[in-house]
């Protein structure tokens, strides 16, 4: 379900931003977008990981909003892989991505890893790594906290963060819009 904030479901939010960034993207030249999930459909994080292999993805964009236990958090982050070429891909990509949505008004948390007991903390970094995949986790904002809140709160507001990760994932690839 991921977070749930304001009679709010984090996984429908979320679901609009992937479309509304998939929209954005395949207006640019040489993209294929693949979504894990179209509609609320539940997937292991194995499973997605074995979808974007099975598809052959260059990178796995895990897209999310944050609550926290206090509600007194705020700002966006990027999470990564700490490991080799996967970081060092990631970071680009999620810098990039990051830098959007800071010129959209969010505070940067910045780009990190997570090691855990297995490496990288996060199971679906650590699915698609196991696979050679690059995987990146964007944390638009706090669903809890009103400085994030009024960018999330509307369709709108959500149809512009997927515009804003897509103007991030091209600017990292070098992609223009119509070829």
């Amino acid at each position: 379900l991921g977070a749930i904030y304001r009679n709010t479901y984090e996984k429908y939010l979320t679901l609009e931003i992937a479309r509304a960034l998939g929209e954005e993207l395949s207006q640019y030249g040489n993209v294929e977008i693949f979504y894990t999930r179209e509609s609320d459909t539940a997937l292991t994080l194995k499973e997605r990981a074995a979808y974007a292999a099975s598809v052959d993805a260059d990178v796995l964009i895990s897209l999310h909003l944050n609550a926290s236990r206090e509600h007194n958090l705020f700002g966006s982050e990027v999470f990564v892989s700490a490991y080799g070429e996967k970081y060092a891909y990631g970071s680009g990509l999620g810098s990039r991505i990051l830098s959007e949505l800071v010129d959209y008004g969010f505070a940067s948390k910045g780009v990190k890893t997570r090691l855990g007991s297995h490496g990288d903390y996060y199971g679906i970094i650590r699915e698609c790594g196991s696979l050679g995949i690059p995987a990146i986790i964007v944390e638009h904002g706090y669903m809890d906290e009103d400085r994030d809140w009024g960018r999330m709160d509307s369709e709108e507001e959500l149809q512009e963060l997927g515009r804003r990760d897509a103007a991030g994932i091209a600017a990292y690839f070098g992609l223009e819009k119509g070829r």
